[in-house]
């Protein structure tokens, strides 16, 4: 399943009209307005990882296992992104990051063993 909100990350990377909408929607979300909302996404949150602990998932079928997993991470990301977009988008480009300078740690390496 394609994380379905990655298509954001470009969005607030490259147009600072959606990053200014971020920012609001970000500082309306800590308001008492929302509290219900971020109370909902943590309620949903907690069910997901009950599931996940649960003796029903943990001994169900491992191609159970995987989807189920699958689909709460991809349902995490969404309520992450919901719950303040401006801090999803940051962790998302620091994890790219990372990631790119562990790989060019790896790559030269691999280039010398193959001497």
């Amino acid at each position: 399943m394609k994380n379905l909100v990655t298509i954001f990350e470009d969005l607030f990377n490259n147009h600072e009209g959606f990053q200014g909408s971020a920012a609001d929607f970000s500082r309306a979300m800590k308001t008492e307005q929302f509290k219900f909302l971020v109370d909902a996404v943590f309620m949903i949150r907690g069910q997901m990882a009950e599931d996940m602990f649960s003796y029903r998932y943990t001994n169900s079928d491992p191609i159970e296992k995987d989807v189920a997993q699958r689909t709460y991470y991809n349902v995490n990301q969404i309520l992450d992104f919901l719950i303040n977009p401006q801090r999803w988008v940051k962790k998302k480009s620091k994890l790219k990051q990372a990631y790119a300078d562990l790989a060019s740690k790896v790559t030269p390496s691999r280039k010398e063993g193959k001497k």
